[in-house]
Formats: C-alpha cells, structure tokens, sequence
C-alpha cells in the first residue's frame, strides 16, 4: 500500500454504486498523462469513492477534470478468456476537481455547496478558495 495523488480527466461518467451494506460508493477512470523521457503516455486509473466522496464524485462527468489523493493499489485477475490482466486504482481520501474554482475568483458564501472537495472523514474542512483573501 502506498499514498499517491493523480490529476486527470474522467473518462467517462463516474458510476454510483451502493455496497453490500449500503454505503454510497462511486468509480470513476481517470486518464492521467505520464511523461517518459521522449514520449508521454496515458495512464488509466480507477478512482474508488466511499461515502461523502462517493457522492461528490459522483456529480461529476465525462471530460472534467480531477485530482485525486489516498491509497494506490495494483489489482490483478485472469479475465473470462484467461488473460492475465492488472488495473491501478486510487482508494480516494480527497477530491479537488475544477468545480472547486470558482468563475472570477469571487467568494461564495461557506455551505453553498459549489466545492466539490470533501475530506474522507466527514468533517468540514475550507476549500483553496476559502483561504485565500480575494485580490
């Protein structure tokens, strides 16, 4: 287990889904470009959303752009044709998506529901925009 942060477009609409005992849980595929040393190359990677970042993630769709922050995993599995297959995914603690970023820079009243970021654990916590004195 290791902690990473990606930042990409989705690259389709983030999937709801509710688990075995309820809880809102979301995916999502986000593209991430990764630079190599002559060439960039696309990396897909599932984002996995429990929660309160399973709902803020689910308002979102195909083309936006995300960042992401938790816990990197490397899945493996034998497919129906028995290839061996493998998928990165995100366990997802944070979320900060272009949504965050309000249009002219102007202040929104706290509460309003315009940031999509939410911390993994419930609490409340100000967006970049809330910390910083307007210009």
């Amino acid at each position: 287990m290791m902690q990473a942060s990606i930042h990409g477009r989705l690259g389709q609409d983030p999937r709801p889904i509710a688990t075995k005992t309820g809880k809102p849980m979301t995916t999502a595929s986000v593209a991430v470009d990764v630079s190599q040393r002559d060439s960039e190359a696309t990396l897909w990677v599932r984002v996995v959303a429990f929660g309160r970042l399973a709902d803020a993630l689910a308002k979102h769709a195909k083309g936006e752009t995300l960042s992401a922050a938790g816990r990197f995993e490397l899945s493996r599995w034998t497919d129906a044709e028995g290839n061996e297959r493998e998928n990165w995914q995100l366990i997802a603690d944070a979320l900060v998506s272009a949504r965050t970023v309000r249009p002219g820079g102007k202040r929104g009243a706290r509460g309003n529901g315009s940031a999509s970021t939410a911390p993994a654990n419930g609490a409340d916590s100000p967006t970049l925009n809330d910390e910083l004195p307007p210009f």
